[in-house]
C-alpha cells in the first residue's frame, strides 16, 4: 500500500466522508457494538476521530452481513482509509514512525493498516470499476485504466462517481473528454449520488475553458463555482475580457444562476444550451 496519498484517491475520500454517513440508517454504531464487539474494541480512539470511526463501524458491520458485495468492500475500504488518515493525525504519527506500540490509538492506526492491505490483497484483480481505479490510482498499471476506458466507450461506467473518476484520469492526458466526463458526471446526478459531488468540479471547468479562450463559460462557471461556497479570483479577469468583447454580463449571470439551480434540482441543464 502507497501511503503517500494520490490526488485521483485524495478526492473520492473527501467525497466519500459525506457519502459515508449515509451508509445505513437501520442500525447505529451502539447496536453493532453491543451485539458485534469484536467490530468495535480494535478501534477504539479514545474520544478522536468519532465520524469516521462511527461510519467504518457500519460498514463493518455491513461487510460481515453482505461479505461478497463489491460495493460495500469498495467503500469499507474507502471508510478505512479516512479513518487511517484521521488516526493518523490525532496520533501525531506515520507508518515509519510508530514508536508506542501500546497505545489505544496507535493500535488503532496499526489495525487500519491491517485491514486496508488486506481487503487490497483480497481485491486486487478486482474487475468491479471503483476497485480497478482504486489499484490503477494505487499501482498505476496501464492495463486496468485501460479496461476502464472501454467500459466507458460502452456505456458501463454510467454514474456520477465512475464519471468523476474518469474525469480524474482525462484530466491527466485528454481536457476534452475531462470536461464530457465532468458534464456526464453533472447529468447522472440523482439524491443517491449528489454527496459524491465535490464543487471543485465547478472551479474545473471554469479553468478548462478559460484555458480554451471560452472567457463567457469560464465566467459561468466560475459564477457556479461561487455559489456553491468557492472563492475565486477569476471573476473579475473575466468581467474586464468580457465587457471588452461586448458580452452582456447581466445574460450571463441569469445563465449561472439557471445551471446552478438545475444542479441543485439534478436537473443539469448545460450552459451551453442556455445560451
Amino acid at each position: 500500500m502507497k501511503y503517500i496519498k494520490t490526488s485521483f484517491l485524495a478526492i473520492f475520500i473527501f467525497s466519500l466522508s459525506l457519502l459515508a454517513s449515509c451508509s445505513d440508517s437501520r442500525i447505529t454504531m451502539y447496536q453493532v457494538c453491543n451485539d458485534y464487539h469484536e467490530i468495535c474494541h480494535d478501534i477504539d480512539t479514545e474520544g478522536w476521530c468519532k465520524h469516521q470511526r462511527s461510519d467504518l463501524i457500519i460498514r463493518r458491520y455491513q461487510q460481515l452481513q453482505t461479505p461478497r458485495d463489491l460495493d460495500n468492500t469498495y467503500r469499507t475500504l474507502m471508510s478505512w482509509r479516512k479513518f487511517n488518515d484521521c488516526i493518523a493525525v490525532a496520533s501525531k504519527i506515520t507508518r515509519r514512525t510508530v514508536e508506542d506500540r501500546t497505545s489505544v490509538r496507535t493500535k488503532a492506526y496499526l489495525t487500519s493498516i491491517k485491514e486496508i492491505e488486506k481487503l487490497e490483497q483480497q481485491t486486487l484483480a478486482s474487475t468491479y470499476p471503483q476497485l480497478m481505479y482504486y489499484h490503477w490510482a494505487e499501482d498505476g498499471k496501464q492495463y486496468r485504466i485501460d479496461a476502464l476506458i472501454k467500459l466507458d466507450q460502452q456505456g458501463k461506467m454510467a454514474s456520477t462517481e465512475l464519471q468523476l473518476m474518469m474525469a480524474s484520469y482525462y484530466a491527466k492526458v485528454d481536457k476534452t473528454k475531462e470536461m464530457t466526463a465532468q458534464y456526464n458526471a453533472l447529468s447522472l446526478l440523482d439524491l443517491a449520488s449528489e454527496y459524491q459531488l465535490n464543487n471543485q468540479i465547478y472551479a474545473s471547468l471554469a479553468t478548462n475553458y478559460y484555458q480554451k479562450n471560452k472567457y463567457h463559460l469560464a465566467f459561468i462557471w466560475a459564477r457556479v463555482a461561487e455559489k456553491s461556497g468557492l472563492k475565486t479570483a477569476a471573476v473579475s479577469t473575466l468581467k474586464r475580457k468580457l465587457k471588452a468583447e461586448k458580452y452582456d454580463l447581466k445574460h450571463l449571470e441569469d445563465i449561472a444562476h439557471k445551471t446552478y439551480l438545475s444542479i441543485a434540482a439534478n436537473k443539469f441543464t448545460p450552459p451551453e444550451q442556455l445560451l
